[in-house]
């Protein structure tokens, strides 16, 4: 199991003062910086089982700095309905560095991973109907400001 931050510092302590040498401990780089700001694009659904009733949307996502985690991100989602933006709620996400995206699984009516990952100008995003991995969804969205 990974350590966590403060659990890096309370070990490295621990060694130093018990006189152990330590190798440097590798520390990864969050690219929070690539996605922060507004969003705007498509959210295209795919006919899987558990998602026969979606519709596909306009869409707009706002991440920022979560307040809860200084390794997370929050999202505000909205859909256009009738020319109205509505919120859809909003999520806390986490970097994974293995998928070199970010991710939030929660449950609502069906259990569901939620990935985005943005490079440049592009943010991508699918929505994964659990546990098979069944895409829902798939986003597509440019920058829509800070």
């Amino acid at each position: 199991m990974p350590l966590s931050p403060s659990g890096k510092r309370i070990l490295a302590a621990a060694l130093f003062a018990a006189g152990v040498a330590m190798p440097a401990i590798a520390t990864v780089s969050v690219p929070t910086e690539f996605i922060l700001g507004r969003w705007q694009g498509t959210s295209i659904c795919t006919k899987v089982p558990g998602n026969e009733s979606c519709h596909d949307e306009t869409v707009r996502y706002a991440f920022a700095r979560s307040v809860q985690s200084v390794n997370a991100l929050t999202v505000n989602a909205e859909r256009l309905v009738n020319g109205q933006w509505v919120s859809m709620g909003e999520l806390e996400f986490h970097y994974s560095a293995a998928a070199n995206r970010w991710e939030c699984e929660f449950q609502g009516r069906v259990r569901a991973l939620w990935t985005f990952a943005a490079k440049g100008d592009d943010l991508t995003g699918t929505l994964f109907i659990l546990p098979d991995r069944w895409v829902a969804r798939n986003v597509k969205a440019k920058r829509a400001g800070n």
